[in-house]
């Protein structure tokens, strides 16, 4: 998955990028909250929030070059069934990674430390349903995918080897969530998004993953219909472990079948992991990358501290 002119110092331009363009629209969401008083109004600001400040930055930076990662897909290469394969992992890994996330939440909350929690906004009928799905599933699916496993990832192969890049870009993609409490979330995914593009060296099985996970969370959202006000953040920790104790043997189950999905995935591979290039590359160029991460990560601190939790709670996403 070798994208033309991409370098490392590219890949960590884009960071600092994305972090500076979150940044202002951050600051810019805490002007307009104030007349997002509806649920699709919401829906429609976090699509346009995705677009502007993912792909804004991206082709500013690469022009063209940018959808070098979306390709036509050759019948011959077998890739229908491995993205097939990935969207069935979603939904199998889907409880169990619920579960990790309330043991987060529980360890936090052990801790002494009370994380606001942004839920997603309660769809009263079909056309906000319509309207969520296709911007928080597809629109962020295709967006951050094509921004981070499409473009960070392999910029990242170029100077260092697999595992450490997928852990970088999952951090990345983690902190520009910008929500303490999706954190460890959003890390596991961006992990296992990660593993999927670097095997099947294309990014249409982790979009695949990305929009079908979303929209789990989309369907469970406007099925249990919240009452308004109610957050995960009133859960209490028995509370938490009653919900684990239900969903357990399906967890386990739904695990044990996506095992085997992992292992089709990965035996369906054609190529291997293609180790790092020896480039030529500008020696300083993690700086914009440490640069943009300390931006992200003090919007994560923000959040924990609740400064920014007000302008925040329309724009993070905790099943993106």
């Amino acid at each position: 998955m070798r994208a033309r002119n991409l370098t490392a110092g590219t890949g960590s331009l884009l960071v600092f990028l994305w972090a500076g363009a979150l940044l202002l629209m951050q600051l810019f969401t805490l002007l307009i909250t104030p007349y997002l008083d509806k649920a699709w109004l919401k829906y429609a600001w976090m699509g346009l929030h995705e677009i502007l400040f993912l792909l804004g930055p991206l082709f500013l930076l690469r022009g063209k070059q940018a959808l070098a990662p979306i390709h036509k897909i050759e019948k011959k290469t077998g890739e229908w069934p491995t993205i097939f394969l990935s969207a069935l992992l979603a939904g199998c890994l889907y409880p169990l990674i619920m579960i990790l996330q309330n043991f987060w939440q529980i360890l936090l909350e052990t801790l002494g430390i009370r994380v606001p929690v942004t839920p997603l906004q309660e769809t009263k009928n079909v056309w906000e349903f319509l309207l969520a799905f296709v911007s928080v599933a597809c629109i962020a699916g295709i967006t951050e995918e094509l921004c981070f496993r499409g473009t960070l990832l392999p910029a990242m192969t170029k100077k260092l080897r697999v595992i450490p890049s997928i852990l970088l870009t999952a951090s990345v993609f983690a902190m520009m969530h910008g929500s303490f409490s999706a954190l460890f979330y959003t890390f596991l995914i961006g992990c296992l998004l990660g593993w999927l593009t670097i095997y099947s060296q294309s990014i249409y099985p982790a979009m695949a993953y990305h929009i079908l996970n979303n929209t789990i969370a989309l369907v469970l959202n406007h099925v249990s219909s919240p009452k308004p006000g109610r957050g995960l953040e009133e859960l209490s920790v028995h509370q938490r472990l009653d919900a684990i104790k239900t969903i357990l043997p399906i967890a386990i189950f739904l695990f044990c079948v996506g095992l085997l999905l992992f292992y089709w995935i990965r035996s369906r591979r054609e190529t291997r992991p293609e180790p790092p290039d020896k480039q030529k590359d500008n020696q300083r160029w993690w700086i914009p990358l440490v640069a943009g991460s300390m931006i992200l990560g003090l919007l994560v601190i923000a959040d924990l501290i609740g400064s920014f939790t007000g302008g925040m709670a329309c724009i993070s996403i905790l099943f993106v």
